[in-house]
């Protein structure tokens, strides 16, 4: 793919999932993006706070804390080292013990076969009735309006 047949914004696939447990986030980061970079260097909780109670210097640490403590929120992202259209990956934990998978990849100008192609692998692999795709925004985190959200654009 020649770089000017990109749009230059990327696409992020959710899905809402019910297995907030380590073995499946690993699942996933694994089958998605074996070889990735985590986006910081340290995780402060709680998330975006003047506060901070934690701070964790893994995101094996913060995932463990995050599966311990089921209505805790936050977002952790990973970028691909690999140089492909799936730019990276984000989990997403909400405050009702759910979790939201996603990925980002590259667009296209003349068509969204890309995202629709990577949405289509999230879904399959999360196993998730509801999902959609956005561009550049983060999703809804509220799980009720998630699901409004996904029923809308279905």
């Amino acid at each position: 793919m020649k770089a000017f047949d990109y749009n230059g914004t990327y696409a992020d696939c959710y899905a809402l999932n019910n297995n907030r447990n380590e073995k499946f986030i690993f699942e996933f980061l694994n089958h998605f993006i074996p070889e990735r970079n985590e986006s910081t260097s340290e995780y402060e909780y709680p998330q975006y706070e003047d506060e901070t109670e934690f701070i964790f210097q893994s995101d094996y640490q913060i995932i463990k804390f995050l599966i311990q403590n089921p209505n805790a929120e936050y977002s952790l992202y990973w970028n691909n080292t690999r140089n492909e259209d799936l730019k990276g990956a984000m989990i997403i934990f909400t405050t009702d013990k759910k979790i939201i998978f996603g990925l980002f990849c590259n667009t296209l100008k003349s068509s969204t076969k890309i995202e629709d192609e990577y949405y289509h692998k999230l879904k399959l692999f999360t196993q998730s009735q509801y999902g959609y795709i956005t561009y550049e925004q983060i999703p809804e985190m509220d799980t009720n309006e998630f699901i409004k959200i996904a029923t809308k654009i279905l």
